[in-house]
């Protein structure tokens, strides 16, 4: 598995005049329903991201026939040992690429009302992220990277789903693991024994 992350923060908006029509319609699309800049900018450095990971396995974005499941979740038709997701926050943008199912999630360090806390994480949970931000965002990531991984999105209770961050985490098949990246949080999560790569991008050519 690969995770490749990309700051986009060297991103300007004259960047999505050149870059907006290579990318296929579904990302364009997407790009057309952000209103503010700086999230259009988040959705063309995905796209781009995504553009170069499918490359990197061999595979033209512009080629493919993206498909979401009912719950969002894009898949490549016609391709069945690929899979890849998608996430981002601030100015990072993480692809995760693997032959098996997987989820990802990054999510900023930032302030947050920690009475979120008792609305979505369990006691337990609770206890552990003891009224600290970072932790509260560890194991956040992490369960939004299962429950992208199983391809359920946040369709189900973010409190049905217990996690406690350490070092061997895993939910049935699945294997869950926490990086921390320059004041950001990534969850990764993952079918067993799946060795994962992480690749820091600096400049993105498709």
């Amino acid at each position: 598995m690969r995770v490749y992350v990309y700051d986009i923060s060297s991103l300007r908006m004259e960047d999505m005049h050149k870059y907006y029509d290579i990318l296929p319609k579904w990302r364009r699309d997407k790009i057309n329903k952000c209103s503010r800049d700086e999230d259009k900018l988040r959705s063309l450095g995905a796209g781009l991201v995504l553009a170069y990971a499918l490359n990197e396995q061999g595979i033209k974005l512009d080629d493919c026939k993206i498909s979401f499941s009912k719950n969002d979740k894009p898949y490549i038709q016609g391709i069945d040992d690929i899979h890849f997701n998608i996430s981002h926050s601030g100015d990072r943008v993480v692809v995760g690429v693997s032959k098996q199912p997987l989820g990802i999630d990054i999510q900023q360090v930032r302030p947050v009302n920690l009475r979120l806390v008792d609305r979505h994480f369990t006691g337990k949970e609770d206890e552990y992220i003891n009224n600290e931000v970072e932790k509260f965002h560890e194991i956040w990531c992490l369960k939004e990277s299962y429950l992208k991984c199983i391809g359920i999105g946040l369709t189900i209770p973010l409190k049905d789903i217990e996690i406690i961050p350490n070092h061997k985490m895993s939910i049935g098949d699945y294997e869950l693991h926490l990086r921390s990246i320059d004041g950001y949080k990534l969850g990764i999560c993952t079918s067993k024994y799946t060795n994962i790569e992480i690749y820091y991008l600096d400049n993105i050519k498709i």
